[in-house]
């Protein structure tokens, strides 16, 4: 329906003409990083508990609580959905026909890439709090005691599900919708993409026969959160990636596909966000109800944004494109506790001005030690850096 690939745009950067196809690569790259400082953002809600903001009464501590929720609660939850149709659609990507010696290929591929980063820094993770755990212990009552590295381990759950939030939201049958997550927290997006990419093979023929009515049945599950509770196989995984796939496997570009739409999207997004940030998004009842169709628009919406701003010649560096799954992986084991300690030695946390001040700062002074420590480990340890990064 949609073949874009003869198409020429304007690109603002002086390159000449941009085709479609190069127009998506690059936009593409371009939400890479941007992506991966709204995570950052998500794991900095700041140093102060949480709580409603007073718009009948508005103060200080109220703007600080306001900054919060829009930008850990609900602008950057745009970007675990977005890595997920990025993964889906170059999963699929130049698949001619889907076959079983295909699916070895891809999950051989996926081995490097996802599995083993997985594991090793969720190992690390477990050296590292576990370890802490017994070091403070010994520090109070100068006795080893590594029974409580074993009370981090959990069994195996500290690969899995160790970690559990969320326990309060319902879905609109009213069961409570938990989500979980391994002793490194970020990685539930990893884990919930590697089982996505190994049911592959459901995915493709899913898509094939099913086509947008099966998308519209998955969109449906989505936003009702109407979908059996599987620890690792969430409903957010499974429709993001196979709306990227179901790009993917028709032929279709995605960027000029969502630019066909891009009015409606627009409308959508910018009506629906002063109302999820009002109910602090899946952190109350209505919030709950509302917040999907956000995220649904919003996701769709970024792709038509950042290929706007590829046309007008803005290029990701390549190093920071690169140094992405680093950030993502390693930003919530120690650095953004460091970040937000260095800037409050600085700013203090007296007043509200100064934990805002903390708070906007801190995500991107957690990226800057993210960036040094993965450059640092390239020039050091490159092997090691390539095996933690999935070769990439």
């Amino acid at each position: 329906m949609f073949t874009f690939s003869k198409r020429r745009i304007t690109d603002g950067a002086g390159d000449g003409l941009l085709d479609a196809e190069a127009l998506q690569s690059k936009t593409i790259d371009y939400l890479r990083f941007p992506m991966a400082l709204a995570v950052v953002f998500i794991h900095s809600a700041g140093n102060v508990p949480m709580s409603p903001v007073h718009y009948d009464a508005f103060a200080g501590l109220d703007f600080y609580n306001l900054l919060r929720v829009v930008f850990s609660h609900v602008l950057t939850h745009i970007a675990v959905p977005v890595f997920y149709v990025i993964s889906g659609y170059l999963y699929f990507l130049n698949v001619k026909q889907w076959s079983w010696n295909e699916y070895k290929r891809k999950s051989c591929s996926r081995l490097y890439t996802l599995v083993i980063p997985y594991l090793l820094w969720n190992v690390a993770a477990l050296l590292l709090f576990g370890g802490w755990a017994v070091v403070k212990h010994y520090m109070a009552s100068h006795v080893w005691d590594f029974s409580l590295f074993l009370e981090q381990m959990r069994g195996l759950s500290w690969l899995w599900n160790v970690n559990e939030w969320g326990a309060n939201r319902t879905n609109w049958l009213g069961y409570t919708v938990p989500m979980t997550g391994p002793i490194n927290l970020p990685l539930w997006f990893l884990r919930d993409l590697i089982v996505v990419s190994a049911l592959s093979p459901l995915v493709y023929y899913w898509v094939r026969y099913t086509r947008k009515w099966g998308l519209l049945l998955l969109a449906l599950c989505y936003v009702s959160n109407v979908f059996p509770l599987i620890q690792g196989l969430r409903i957010s995984a499974v429709l993001f990636f196979t709306l990227g796939a179901y790009f993917s496997i028709n032929k279709r570009n995605m960027v000029m596909s969502l630019r066909r739409v891009e009015g409606v999207l627009a409308l959508l997004t910018v009506m629906l966000v002063p109302v999820v940030v009002y109910y602090d998004g899946v952190n109350t009842p209505i919030g709950c109800l509302i917040y999907p169709f956000y995220v649904l628009s919003a996701t769709l919406f970024a792709f038509c944004c950042a290929s706007r701003m590829v046309q007008r010649g803005c290029r990701p560096n390549a190093f920071l494109t690169r140094s992405c799954f680093f950030i993502y992986a390693m930003h919530s084991l120690v650095i953004v506790s460091i970040s937000v300690k260095a800037l409050t030695f600085v700013f203090g946390n007296s007043s509200w001005l100064s934990l805002s001040v903390v708070y906007m700062l801190s995500p991107f002074l957690t990226i800057l030690m993210c960036v040094l420590l993965y450059a640092l480990m390239l020039r050091c340890f490159p092997i090691l850096a390539s095996w933690l990064t999935g070769k990439r």
